[in-house]
């Protein structure tokens, strides 16, 4: 296999990217304990291309699609500016080692700077320590000011 394909390549995901995005999906959703429901995850997908506050990035690595990022835009009130949320990273276990999370991060920087965000936030769980120490690599701080709150529905 040439170099270029053992090269990550990122990019923006496509309508056309569907079923393997999907399939991406369904893993990631199952690594946080979620039921499998493939269609529920295409359906979800299809309606995140119709949404313009909806940033979807692909990693490919040998010709193969096989992580994402998956980016919300929303207002900033404090600064009056956008800011991204970073919802969903994902790369396929039998891909991790290539730096592949690393590059869709530099990707996600770059198009929110591009984009004149403020900041991006993200959450993962506590004890996700590879991921915690992925994010602090690239330049993410844990935020010890403000208390997260939810209310689940």
């Amino acid at each position: 296999m040439s170099d270029a394909a053992q090269t990550p390549r990122i990019r923006q995901a496509r309508v056309a990217d569907l079923e393997p995005l999907t399939g991406l999906f369904v893993e990631y959703r199952r690594f946080y304990g979620y039921p499998r429901e493939p269609e529920q995850a295409r359906l979800f997908l299809e309606q995140r291309f119709q949404d313009p506050n909806t940033h979807l990035f692909l990693a490919e690595y040998a010709g193969k699609v096989c992580g994402f990022a998956q980016c919300y835009a929303g207002p900033d009130s404090l600064s009056c500016r956008s800011r991204w949320l970073l919802s969903d990273l994902f790369i396929h276990p039998e891909q991790r080692g290539f730096k592949l999370g690393r590059a869709l991060l530099q990707q996600v920087r770059q198009e929110a700077v591009t984009a004149g965000c403020s900041l991006v936030e993200l959450f993962t769980a506590q004890d996700n320590h590879v991921a915690r120490r992925l994010y602090e690599s690239a330049g993410y701080e844990e935020d010890t000011t403000f208390v997260h709150y939810e209310l689940v529905l």
